[in-house]
């Protein structure tokens, strides 16, 4: 059985530690274009803040049952 907490930490590499660091759309797009491929159910969410994509995160979740 998979973890269901976030998976934050791989998606979204190191952090800088400044408030409102941004990722680039095509660093963005295949951070997400990664989740696609991994998450069954759950959820994909991008953080944007100024128009600007500043991290990507997957929650998976666990499909109960038939």
């Amino acid at each position: 059985m998979r973890d269901p907490r976030s998976s934050r930490e791989s998606l979204e590499g190191r952090r800088t530690g400044q408030q409102g660091a941004e990722l680039s759309k095509e660093a963005a797009l295949r951070k997400v274009a990664r989740a696609l491929d991994e998450v069954q159910y759950g959820e994909i969410i991008i953080k944007m803040q100024a128009g600007k994509p500043v991290w990507v995160d997957k929650y998976e979740r666990e499909r109960v049952g038939s």
